[in-house]
């Protein structure tokens, strides 16, 4: 009799915990990023700024070429920061029926700054920054001290985010020509 109590005492506990939910989840958003283009020849993130609160998703949807996500410093912009935020090198064919993903969770309002790390990406503008809207170093400021960096270095190992696939028909639609 005791064990069934303490068993039924316990079912209620475990639903009433599992029932509960995070106030902030619930408000989370997901903001979606898309790296590359359709025609493949713009090397951009689009939209190049976002403003994401903690618990916020921004999801990376990969379109033509071969590119990466990569977090750097405002005074170092394509180069890796030490545990960087890092998707890996996502190569992207033409007429794919699913789009790969990159799922980073924000933690905080600090600012992140991202890059591709192919080629000489990140020298051609391909840079976009997280809630750095506000700050000195936003992504004006970014983008023109990637221009003259001297190298463009990947991070060492996927990191930070969450690799995933979406149907082609489901991913936002990516630009044609620059905006």
């Amino acid at each position: 009799m005791y064990l069934t109590q303490l068993s039924f005492g316990t079912l209620l506990v475990a639903t009433f915990v599992a029932g509960t939910k995070d106030p902030s989840a619930a408000n989370a958003k997901v903001h979606t990023v898309v790296v590359g283009s359709t025609n493949s020849s713009l090397l951009v993130f689009t939209p190049q700024e976002v403003a994401a609160n903690p618990g916020d998703t921004v999801q990376f949807q990969f379109s033509m070429r071969n590119h990466t996500v990569t977090q750097s410093s405002a005074e170092a912009p394509c180069m890796p920061i030490a545990n960087a935020i890092h998707s890996g090198f996502v190569p992207v064919g033409a007429n794919q029926t699913m789009v790969t993903t990159f799922d980073v969770t924000i933690n905080d309002t600090k600012p992140i700054y991202m890059y591709c790390a192919q080629g000489k990406h990140c020298q051609e503008g391909m840079v976009m920054t997280i809630n750095a809207g506000n700050s000195t170093q936003n992504v004006g400021t970014y983008k023109a001290a990637a221009k003259v960096a001297t190298a463009n270095v990947p991070a060492q190992r996927v990191n930070g985010g969450k690799l995933g696939q979406v149907a082609a028909n489901d991913a936002t639609t990516v630009p044609l020509k620059r905006l």
